[in-house]
């Protein structure tokens, strides 16, 4: 029996009821297709029942199946619904999923009945609902596909010429965009000093990082890069220009350390001959190239100065001395200014100078005494001289030191009898030391307080020291691969660069030889064998990558290793895509060390273009060829009529001139 027939029975049965119960009143909806139960009490009894339709439908467009496009550009389907009854169903949505790149173009998209979708290439799942009036849901789903003709990817860097100045790292982004998704790779060449970020990626559009290392002063001029993308069918290339502007660096003045001289004795001279270097020029104190000022900045008469060649030199008496003979003490501040740039470029301006002179200064000073005394230290920290840590743990050290000669000392930090650190006329220094992973045992932390001289009023030492006992606890390091640890914490964000890959070598030679081990085979082998590469074409290559900005993790590390067509005399006419001669090639047998891949931009009609770098897969379109103009026939009659008379003026002229030479000889 029919579902329909069903239902009108039991409402008549339902409304039976009326006659024969006595209950309360009940009221109520009902979809077709579901029971009605229920409870009533034996009081007058009044049943009302709504029945409700599912809304019965059908995905007209898109069916299951695949379209086909000329232009990636142009892709839309119409959605096409048809549905039972004359009323139109509201509530409509739809979910448009592309199953190539798992991501939901449109989710519960509400519509109208017939609208327009936009899916992307390859495979689509759509699904269709509907709600009627009371909420009841029908769902329909079609699973299709799109093609289209591939067109190269593009590359979004508009600027021929990007700008970097010395000491500095580039890093510059730009978008690659690919209307057909087929995986794009990317290259730039030469590789090092520059790289980019990442080399390969799946999707329509991806935002690229190009960046470098720090470029120093051996970076300084124009290189030409060129990038290139590939989605493995065609390709396309920018050529563009990384310019690093020289600037003038300031140079490179050594901290002068605070000095004691006597007024008596051994200890009177003071000799310096103050340390600097200029990578501008390459050069150094004794060139000549520098202007010393030197500047007392506690008021005090000059009585010695700095030569052309940055040696200050003088022997002290008791004239230097301060009131009543006390210790006096000279503030002094030694300046140094370098040449400016003979050949600025233009665009130094956004490297904030111009080229010229640049100043580097450093502050000191020189006690004069005749009872020198040493250095305290009057307080410190930690209050505990000997205690424990974990060798991960980040330990802080202060102090505050004086001297009663008026002396600002200069403090030193040590740990196990090494130099780590120096401050230079300073009352309170502070210093924090982390031991490490893997280091245990009993460890010496050193301060050593300093007023430059060797000799003391006392003859006992002349440097305020403290030395604190710290026992290590080991903690163990991280196995390499874990992660990594340490560097610049959470906020660095890793930028690796790879060096181009090696040669392809054979897998089972380099096992054999002990050059590739045993689970690194077996991952090789693996690899190969789902590329369809057998045991005598197996082979794997490797590089090196590193991070320039050096945060400590690998958490975005590339790959150094994978697998690779082995042949045993890689060129550029074997048909296999691979590395030789240096260089690796992009596409089969060109670019790297081959002919440079056909483009969208090197000026040759290839690739399946229309014309020189416009249709096919190329984004510009070639422009329509014009008609030549249709001739008219007045011109040429004019033309031709014109030529004739001046035949006709020449011949006549001719007979003339002949007439005048037979008429003179009679």
């Amino acid at each position: 029996m029919k579902k329909e027939g069903i239902i009108f029975l039991f409402g008549l049965c339902f409304i039976t009821l009326i006659f024969l119960l006595e209950a309360s009143a009940i009221t109520g909806e009902v979809i077709t297709g579901e029971v009605v139960t229920g409870k009533a009490t034996e009081q007058q009894l009044n049943v009302s029942v709504t029945f409700y339709e599912r809304v019965n439908f059908s995905i007209l467009s898109p069916l299951n199946a695949s379209y086909n496009f000329n232009d990636p550009a142009d892709i839309s389907l119409d959605l096409n619904i048809s549905w039972s009854g004359n009323a139109v169903p509201s509530n409509w949505h739809y979910t448009l999923v592309d199953l190539w790149l798992n991501i939901t173009i449109n989710s519960s998209a509400p519509f109208t009945p017939n609208t327009t979708i936009y899916p992307n290439l390859r495979s689509h799942n759509l699904t269709v609902t509907v709600e009627n009036e009371i909420g009841a849901i029908t769902t329909e789903s079609v699973v299709f596909s799109i093609e289209a003709n591939n067109t190269v990817p593009v590359i979004g860097l508009n600027e021929s010429e990007l700008f970097v100045c010395e000491g500095e790292s580039l890093d510059y982004s730009f978008v690659v965009s690919d209307l057909e998704d087929g995986g794009i790779t990317l290259n730039i060449m030469p590789i090092d000093p520059f790289y980019i970020f990442p080399t390969s990626f799946k999707g329509y559009a991806r935002e690229i990082n190009l960046f470098s290392v720090v470029l120093d002063k051996n970076y300084v001029g124009t290189t030409e890069l060129n990038l290139w993308a590939s989605d493995g069918a065609s390709s396309d290339s920018k050529a563009f220009n990384v310019t690093v502007i020289e600037i003038n660096n300031k140079p490179d003045v050594e901290n002068i350390g605070v000095a004691t001289v006597w007024t008596s004795g051994e200890d009177r001279e003071y000799f310096e001959e103050v340390m600097v270097f200029d990578i501008d020029c390459n050069c150094s104190q004794s060139s000549g190239n520098f202007i010393f000022n030197l500047t007392y900045t506690n008021g005090s008469v000059p009585f010695f100065n700095i030569t052309d060649f940055g040696i200050m030199n003088f022997i002290a008496d008791e004239s230097l001395l301060g009131h009543d003979n006390a210790s006096a003490v000279y503030n002094l501040s030694l300046c140094v200014s370098d040449q400016e740039l003979a050949n600025p470029h233009p665009n130094i301006s956004i490297c904030g100078q111009n080229g010229s002179s640049v100043t580097a200064c450093r502050n000191f000073s020189i006690t004069v005494t005749a009872e020198n005394r040493a250095p305290e230290i009057f307080s410190y920290y930690p209050i505990t001289l000997a205690f424990s840590a974990s060798g991960t743990s980040a330990l802080f050290f202060n102090v505050s030191v004086s001297d009663p000669d008026g002396t600002i000392p200069d403090t030193n930090w040590y740990v196990d009898n090494v130099l780590m650190k120096s401050d230079f006329s300073s009352s309170h220094s502070d210093f924090t030391h982390i031991f490490g992973c893997g280091v245990s045992g009993l460890h010496l932390v050193t301060v050593e307080s300093t007023d430059g001289s060797s000799v003391c009023y006392d003859s006992g030492n002349c440097n305020a020291t403290l030395q604190w006992v710290i026992f290590v606890n080991p903690v163990e390091c991280p196995k390499p691969g874990g992660g990594g640890g340490g560097g610049g914490g959470a906020s660095c964000i890793e930028s690796w660069g790879c060096n181009p890959w090696s040669n392809c070598n054979d897998v089972a030679n380099s096992l054999i030889l002990g050059t590739l081990g045993g689970e690194d085979y077996r991952i090789i082998t693996d690899s190969c064998a789902s590329q369809g590469l057998d045991d005598k074409t197996c082979g794997y290559q490797t590089r090196s990558c590193f991070d320039v900005k050096s945060c400590g993790t690998i958490a975005a590390k590339p790959a150094e290793m994978q697998a690779c067509e082995f042949v045993l005399v890689p060129s550029c006419f074997d048909g296999v895509k691979n590395c030789h001669d240096g260089s690796c090639e992009f596409l089969t047998d060109c670019g790297g060390p081959c002919a440079p891949c056909p483009s969208c931009s090197d000026g040759m009609q290839n690739q399946r273009e229309s014309g020189v770098d416009c249709g096919g897969p190329c984004p510009n379109k070639c422009e329509a060829e014009r008609p030549s103009p249709p001739v008219r026939l007045e011109a040429v009659y004019i033309l031709t009529g014109s030529t004739l008379f001046i035949i006709l003026v020449l011949k006549l002229y001719q007979m003339i001139q002949l007439w005048v030479v037979i008429w003179s000889r009679v």
